[in-house]
């Protein structure tokens, strides 16, 4: 039997070594959701905050530009068309200062974490994976105890920026995406992976779904704090979930490696390689980056959405929101089912959603009304296929005890691409505002096409190697080039 048919965590052990400890590995096995409901709870949290941050740093610059008069700071949703209007005027420079703010905070908290996260990868893999997801959750609850302080005494919103950097030395939300598909990689089949990996990104759509939709009317009724406390309050239910729900899956022995020390640790996961699996790793690394940053756009889609000419409110964003999220992620997991029957192979997968990516994208840059943004969401549902395939596959690559060195390195990945989203993006649409705010869905097109080459390089590659190898005949099944 091939000994990626069973789960990498072998739970039956004969090791009798102190630092051995298997007690609570069979409540891993037998358990079928351990980490869904963690990843579920965090990411409502997280993709709570994002509208309500931003909406309140908008309100705020708003409220504090001398170009508005009393009524429109406190009441208006108003959204000029008439460019040489004073208020059109003032209204797109809080645009520009909004992104110009969220750009520093991205900046902060996405470098602090690049180097976090790889030392937290690593050092669960020695200490357990229990310890990381904890450590994520606590800094990221801290943070929420800095906003509503923030909110709730109308403090200058630079106070904002101590809870960022607390979040980027927790590990951000890349932390928690590497400690739940290690967690996965350890307790799940090759065969079941990637569609265990893609319900990750379902939960995460069930958050944004949820959140959006209830938050647009929370926020419109009740302001900005309450919001911002009951997410505090889902992060400490998490919490405790994890403290007292998830067993650990690998035996403790907390070796904390310097951020050199996790650095090396990382290299060596690719340096001890053989020569196809090496290019392979890079390859799928590299077209993970490309991929993230062709979904960029999305960072600047709330401002976007505020903008002329589409001029929406909290509720219609929220709407949107919720319903383009959610359906895109269940549509994603039958067509998983579907690709799977017919034996269409993982990597061809990932094409096929990169390409419904960058239709998506194209048409979002030309989008006027609403008609046409619902579109958007419905030629783009595919695109949520590619990241669980593409980690699904990295998994296959390494040995269980370096799982979280590899998703560290992913996870890092996903900082430096919220980094670079951070500071390319948000540049590109401050300047590209006036004559075209849907230019930046053109570069996130091009990234896809990027990806798409990528694929095709790795897809070469897999045939190359294969056609080489004299034992192992070329395959066309669901876990080809893989």
């Amino acid at each position: 039997m091939d000994k990626e048919a069973i789960p990498l965590v072998r739970f039956e052990s004969n090791d009798s070594t102190p630092d051995s400890d298997t007690r609570r590995l069979p409540e891993a096995r037998t358990r079928r959701i351990i980490v869904e409901p963690v990843f579920f709870l965090f990411s409502l949290a997280v993709v709570g905050e994002a509208p309500v941050l931003e909406q309140y740093v908008y309100s705020r610059f708003k409220l504090d530009s001398p170009l508005f008069n009393e009524s429109i700071n406190r009441n208006s949703t108003f959204c000029q068309t008439n460019h040489s209007d004073p208020e059109f005027i003032a209204m797109e420079s809080v645009q520009k200062q909004t992104s110009h703010f969220q750009m520093a905070l991205n900046l902060v908290c996405s470098s602090l974490a690049m180097v976090t996260t790889l030392v937290y990868g690593t050092y669960s893999d020695s200490a357990g994976r229990k310890v990381v997801l904890i450590l994520s959750i606590m800094a990221r609850a801290i943070k929420f105890v800095f906003t509503s302080f923030v909110i709730g005494f109308k403090l200058p919103v630079q106070w904002l920026l101590p809870g960022e950097i607390l979040v980027g030395l927790g590990g951000g939300y890349a932390t928690m995406v590497m400690g739940v598909n290690s967690y996965l990689s350890e307790t799940t089949a090759t065969d079941t992976r990637t569609f265990r990996m893609a319900v990750l990104e379902t939960c995460l759509a069930v958050a944004v779904s949820i959140s959006e939709l209830g938050l647009g009317y929370f926020v419109e009724k009740l302001g900005f704090l309450y919001p911002t406390l009951t997410l505090l309050g889902i992060l400490v239910i998490d919490l405790i979930y994890v403290w007292l729900f998830v067993p650990e899956t690998r035996p403790s022995r907390k070796v904390l490696r310097s951020p050199r020390q996790s650095f090396i640790a990382f290299c060596a996961v690719y340096t001890q390689r053989e020569g196809k699996r090496r290019i392979k790793l890079m390859l799928l690394n590299i077209m993970t980056l490309t991929f993230l940053m062709g979904c960029g756009g999305a960072s600047v889609g709330l401002l976007f959405m505020m903008n002329t000419p589409l001029c929406w409110g909290p509720v219609q964003m929220g709407i949107y929101l919720a319903i383009s999220s959610l359906v895109s992620q269940f549509v994603g997991l039958f067509a998983l089912k579907v690709f799977k029957k017919f034996e269409v192979s993982e990597i061809t997968v990932a094409a096929i959603g990169t390409v419904s990516a960058i239709v998506g994208n194209v048409l979002h840059a030309w989008a006027a009304t609403t008609f046409i943004m619902y579109t958007v969401f419905f030629v783009a549902m595919l695109m949520v296929l590619p990241l669980p395939v593409i980690r699904s596959i990295i998994s296959r690559q390494v040995k269980p005890e370096e799982q979280g060195t590899v998703f560290a390195g992913v996870a890092s990945i996903q900082s430096l691409s919220s980094l670079m989203v951070g500071g390319i993006f948000m540049y590109i649409y401050k300047n590209t505002l006036v004559f075209m705010p849907g230019f930046v869905f053109i570069v996130s097109a091009l990234f896809g096409v990027i990806t798409i080459a990528l694929i095709l390089t790795y897809i070469y590659v897999c045939r190359l190697a294969d056609e080489m190898d004299e034992r192992k005949p070329l395959q066309h099944d669901w876990t080809n080039c893989s």
